[in-house]
């Protein structure tokens, strides 16, 4: 327990506000004088009727304030829970105050404290300190200028004071009386003395000055305790008086969005620090007294002066913390002296504990900041820009748009008309400045995207049966020449009859530019270890992924709740000499057509990020059938792998059948049988037969056949070459 006061004060050093050693008369005495008396050792000595009783002296006092109450008291019998006396210190209307109880069931020494004529029990003396069958005690009190009380006793009038215990309070600053009581039963109505009552201090008189903005600032915000590390697991909130004088706190109000809450009578000398929580965090300057709940995502904590005038807020949000934390770690700012309080200004607290309350923060710093204001990023939906900057600021102007603040460090820009979509735009945000006053021009760039149609956007190569320890990835590709927004648009598999699992790209903007690649994974670095190619700046690490069975399974990509593109695979669809499949992806051989292929092994087995191994240029020809390359090899090594098969038979529906022969005539596959074609169609033969054997090295005929609703017929033919494979 802290013992400074006593050392400080006792002797005593202030002068006495008054004294009785009773060596006159009871003159300055009201109450039931007719009860007491002096008696020929001059001590005040009760004297009243043998009946059982309570009765009262009282004297007038203000001293509240870096007070001293000495007295001694002699009660010649064992005390009771009927026979006490009372010391009244501190008493305003006999309603509120502090006053000092020897005896009692306990026979200790102890101070209670009044609020409302309701006792509560504040410092709890020696247990049995009196329980001797005459007691004469000599009591100090001290009580310095914020609240802290000290209590001491000495039983053995040598001057060798017991210390009885200590507490900070400072519910009651004011008083009107000193006083005296006496509680008794018939047989001890004359067995009470009281000599050398001293009592000294002041009133509270408030002079001091009242803060203005940030002159008091929130310094220090444990806003979720839980798991503790070594403070207790207790909510706090730290205020910090940076400013060159001392004030009270009696003044203030700390509150959230819903409820303000009043603060108790303090005085906050500069430089020095106040916890306000619930429950003791440290010993000294605590305050115990409501405070705001703090929610553990994201809350404001403002500060005010007499419920109008704004003294500091701060505008938290759990991502401040700089590092990864369960809970247990406070909160602190780092440099009190700027004039921000945002974000770029507190950080996770460095100390073992878990904080630093009362106390200088671990991440104190004196660096100034001298960066102006920038824009992390912006997204135009509708007719609306809003603009993210990195820290709190005002715009001045703006070079077109009309201006509107959402919070300090986001701002909306409104155009009427709409901006033109698909294209860039140049604006000017003119000064551009923080609270700390650094100002800049901003000339900012912007992509208004693009509406988004079917054959935009489209899947590009699925891995679904990873090696062990890699992942699932898919990629998309942008088949256009728009500018694409990717917020909220989904990824998502195939579960009970229904597309299931929807896991969104982006909460924000994204802009892909056309003819951009990107792939979706749940970890960017896994990514990159098993597929070391890739281009990291292409790869957008979601939350969670879908789940892509190995076997089979349907993979969509959706525009909120509109399907966009759809794939469905299964494992047979690779290669057919392939010995495992684990690891290699399905490539898209062209954006705008549904044929997937393997991925080539010299590209091991898979491109994230990267042009797919197997893509092909369709071909550009008027003639009913044509083919690239003449000569294919189709040993999946991402070289001319696949015969292309182009049917152009212009306007007009057609039905009919592509047939392959090799050299000797003889059948060797029926691509297609009696389908409907339309007026430009491209297939592919990947080289085996229709009994699923691979053909054999050599020369091939393709023969197309078909009649239109007119009867009009069209046959055609062409030589490919099946070279060697691996």
């Amino acid at each position: 327990m802290k013992r400074l006061l006593f050392t400080m004060l006792c002797p005593l050093t202030l002068l006495a506000q008054w004294s009785d050693n009773f060596s006159t008369d009871l003159s300055n005495w009201t109450g039931d004088t007719a009860f007491f008396e002096i008696d020929t050792i001059n001590q005040l000595h009760l004297n009243a009727p043998a009946v059982a009783n309570t009765t009262y002296l009282w004297r007038q006092s203000t001293s509240v304030f870096n007070g001293e109450w000495a007295f001694y008291v002699q009660m010649d019998f064992n005390p009771s829970s009927s026979n006490y006396a009372l010391v009244h210190l501190v008493d305003e209307e006999e309603q509120n105050g502090y006053f000092v109880k020897l005896g009692g069931s306990e026979d200790a020494i102890s101070l209670y404290k009044k609020s409302n004529g309701s006792n509560s029990k504040i410092i709890e003396g020696e247990i049995d300190l009196l329980d001797t069958d005459s007691v004469k005690v000599q009591v100090i009190v001290l009580r310095d200028s914020i609240g802290n009380w000290e209590l001491w006793a000495d039983t053995g009038y040598t001057n060798n004071y017991q210390f009885q215990g200590a507490v900070l309070d400072n519910t009651h600053t004011t008083s009107t009386h000193f006083g005296i009581q006496c509680t008794y039963t018939q047989t001890r109505s004359d067995k009470f003395f009281f000599d050398n009552i001293s009592v000294s201090g002041t009133a509270f008189q408030d002079t001091f000055a009242l803060p203005e903005y940030r002159n008091i600032i929130i310094n220090e915000l444990m806003i979720d305790p839980t798991p503790p590390n070594d403070l207790p697991e207790e909510e706090y909130i730290e205020l910090y008086n940076k400013g060159t004088q001392t004030y009270n706190l009696q003044h203030l109000q700390i509150g959230d969005y819903s409820q303000s809450y009043p603060l108790p009578f303090y005085l906050l000398k500069p430089n020095t620090y106040i916890l306000l929580a619930e429950d003791s965090i440290t010993e000294g300057s605590i305050i115990i007294t409501d405070i705001p709940s703090l929610n553990n995502s994201a809350d404001s904590i403002r500060l005010w002066l007499n419920d109008t005038i704004l003294i500091d807020d701060v505008n938290y949000h759990e991502n401040w913390h700089t590092e990864e934390v369960e809970g247990g770690v406070s909160l602190e700012l780092v440099n009190p002296f700027l004039k921000c309080s945002n974000e770029n200004n507190w950080a996770s607290s460095m100390s073992i504990s878990g904080g630093t309350p009362a106390g200088e923060n671990s991440v104190f710093s004196m660096q100034m900041d001298t960066e102006a204001p920038q824009v992390l990023g912006s997204s135009y939906h509708q007719d609306t820009l809003t603009l993210i900057l990195d820290e709190a600021a005002h715009i001045s102007a703006v070079s077109q748009g009309t201006l509107q603040e959402k919070n300090p460090s986001e701002w909306l820009l409104t155009f009427k008309p709409p901006l033109i979509q698909n294209q860039e735009h140049q604006i000017v945000l003119q000064e551009v400045s923080d609270c700390e006053g650094n100002t800049q021009s901003i000339n900012l760039s912007f992509i208004v995207p693009a509406t988004a149609e079917k054959g935009d956007l489209v899947l590009n190569e699925v891995l679904f049966n990873p090696v062990d320890g890699g992942q699932d990835f898919v990629e998309i590709y942008n088949n256009s020449d728009k500018y694409l927004d990717l917020q909220n648009w989904l990824l998502a598999n195939h579960y009970a009859d229904t597309i299931a699992n929807l896991k969104n790209l982006s909460d924000s903007t994204f802009i892909i530019h056309p003819q951009e690649i990107w792939v979706l994974c749940k970890d960017v670095e896994n990514l990159l270890l098993y597929h070391p190619y890739s281009i990291k700046k292409q790869v957008i690490e979601l939350h969670a992924m879908p789940a892509y069975n190995n076997e089979d399974g349907c993979v969509y990509l959706l525009n909120q709740t509109t399907l966009m593109d759809a794939f469905c695979y299964h494992e047979e669809m690779h290669f057919d000499l392939l010995q495992s499949v684990d690891g290699i992806s399905l490539e898209r051989v062209h954006p705008e057509l549904d044929y997937w292929q393997s991925a080539a092994e010299s590209v091991g087995f898979t491109t994230p990020t990267l042009p797919n191994s197997q893509s092909q240029t369709l071909i550009e020809n008027s003639n009913p059938i044509s083919i690239e390359p003449t000569l294919f090899s189709p040993n999946n090594d991402g070289q001319d792998d696949l015969l292309q098969i182009k049917i152009s038979l212009g306007p007009g529906q057609y039905a009919g059948s592509i047939h392959i022969y090799d050299q000797n005539g003889l059948l060797i596959k029926l691509l297609q049988n009696n389908v409907l074609f339309g007026s430009e169609e491209v297939f592919f033969w990947d080289g085996t037969s229709d009994q699923g054997y691979k053909a054999p090295i050599g020369r091939y005929i393709l023969f197309l056949e078909a009649i239109n609703h007119q009867g009009k017929i069209v046959k055609a033919k062409k030589t490919c070459v099946l070279g060697g494979r691996l």
